[in-house]
């Protein structure tokens, strides 16, 4: 994409690497982003669940309702920010479930594109063209590619036409379970059969028809988002699927999507109870999947005051620039060879996250832990939509391999809170002192004041770990 190099070459001006001052002056490179985004979401079923009936654009939603949220030049002079204030495009959520690691999450997506842009030039194998690319994807809460992607990377050239960022860009669905896209919002609506027919005559949206026992699970295809807009422009703004046995409402327009994540933001800020999260975070301890109430809220609080605030995020920034800095070297030594992207860049993410959360970077056998934990999250689990069906899960393995992966995530969580704890211990660190320290370290000072009443046990320390 020239337009994209010629701006970050203007603006790196020959210097080693873009630094993360600079990202503001990159107007395009934000739009490229918002538009990879918007074609090429990282998660798909992520419900929450209403607490109340609620009357919605003139249909009636039962009580526990879930729903869920869902051209780089139309981003231009536009504002279109990623906390969805004018709900067309919602890629972190909105409301009070809209997701809390915004900032930290986009300055590394932005300073790792920069950069590779920056110094690289990108083309796809020797005879592949971009229409050959698989594109489909894993279904699940979140989403995965199916395939790598591979790319030929040279020392970069001024005058070299780069056509593929977007693509790229998509290679980023493999580390963040926070993005969406279409505006497509679902609702799941988890109610009794009974209650859609009942003696009182509600008002439903439209519906396609569905197939018995599995609903219309069968025409999501191998796209679920841009199915979903296939079937919202066929049916409508306001459409009910049905997944097994649960009613979906799926929203297509930013007015319907203000009104459940702005008007009614209360009644549908909730989660569903789904086997998976349960088994690997504690109960859903953790501040993506628990439910909404006074735990959720203090948990929230804990983790935008002391993790997640802007002071916090920027005294990061040399850990940011470091592991992209040796990302970028490491492209360097491999220069005119092929690459695999989503493996390059789920590395660096790792690296970060590991280094700001736990203090250190681990071995390939972590990332396979942590690669092994988030492609669970992939696996569609039959009882979460059929439940008569649920002995599947635990004939098919599914619940086992995820209780014997969630034995291992806790033995590795155990041994780095015990590492933590020891290394002030002898070192005889200040704990009220949150400057240096990962978020390990700042998680076990609020522990240990509990300066606001809210009791952080041992799980739910490591479901903050788990979920940064």
């Amino acid at each position: 994409m020239r337009r994209l190099q010629q701006e970050v070459t203007k603006i790196g001006q020959g210097r080693r690497m873009i630094p993360e001052e600079d990202l503001d002056k990159m107007q395009y490179l934000k739009a490229v982003i918002k538009e990879s985004l918007r074609l090429h979401p990282s998660l798909s079923l992520l419900p929450r669940e209403s607490t109340q009936d609620v009357k919605l654009m003139g249909y009636d939603i039962s009580s526990g309702t879930q729903r869920n949220i869902g051209r780089p030049e139309r981003f231009l002079n536009k504002f279109n920010d990623y906390k969805a204030h004018t709900f067309e495009w919602i890629p972190f959520g909105a409301g009070r479930r809209g997701c809390p690691g915004i900032q930290f999450s986009v300055v590394v997506l932005e300073l790792a594109l920069a950069n590779i842009v920056y110094k690289f030039d990108l083309a796809l194998p020797n005879g592949v063209h971009c229409e050959d690319l698989d594109m489909t994807e894993k279904f699940g809460i979140t989403l995965h590619r199916n395939s790598s992607l591979m790319y030929k990377h040279t020392q970069h050239l001024a005058d070299f036409l780069t056509r593929n960022i977007m693509t790229i860009f998509s290679s980023f669905q493999t580390f963040l379970p926070l993005l969406f896209s279409f505006i497509v919002l679902m609702i799941f609506i988890r109610t009794t059969w009974s209650s859609f027919n009942s003696k009182t005559k509600k008002n439903f949206p439209p519906s396609p028809r569905k197939l018995p026992i599995i609903g219309n699970f069968h025409q999501l295809g191998l796209s679920p988002n841009h199915s979903l807009r296939t079937l919202s422009q066929k049916h409508g703004p306001v459409m009910l699927l049905h997944f097994g046995s649960v009613p979906t409402l799926v929203a297509s327009s930013a007015e319907v999507a203000r009104e459940i994540m702005k008007t009614h933001d209360l009644s549908f800020c909730s989660r569903p109870n789904l086997s998976i999260p349960n088994i690997l975070l504690y109960g859903s301890k953790d501040i993506v999947f628990s439910p909404y109430g006074e735990y959720w809220r203090q948990l929230k609080s804990i983790v935008m005051v002391h993790l997640l605030n802007n002071t916090q995020v920027k005294s990061f920034r040399q850990v940011r620039e470091e592991e992209i800095s040796s990302m970028m070297a490491m492209l360097g030594e491999t220069s005119g060879s092929l690459v695999n992207m989503g493996s390059s860049l789920t590395s660096l993410t790792n690296n970060i996250i590991c280094r700001v959360t736990v203090g250190r970077t681990y071995d390939g056998k972590l990332t396979d832990l942590w690669t092994r934990f988030a492609n669970m999250f992939t696996v569609l689990s039959v009882g979460n939509y059929i439940p008569w069906l649920s002995w599947i899960d635990w004939l098919s393995g599914l619940e086992g391999r995820a209780k014997k992966l969630a034995k291992e995530v806790d033995t590795f969580l155990e041994s780095v809170i015990e590492e933590n704890i020891n290394k002030k211990s002898e070192m005889g660190v200040d704990l009220r002192n949150h400057e240096g320290q990962n978020l390990v370290e700042i998680m076990l000072n609020v522990q240990r004041d509990n300066t606001s009443g809210f009791t952080l046990q041992r799980d739910t320390l490591k479901c903050v770990i788990l979920t940064k």
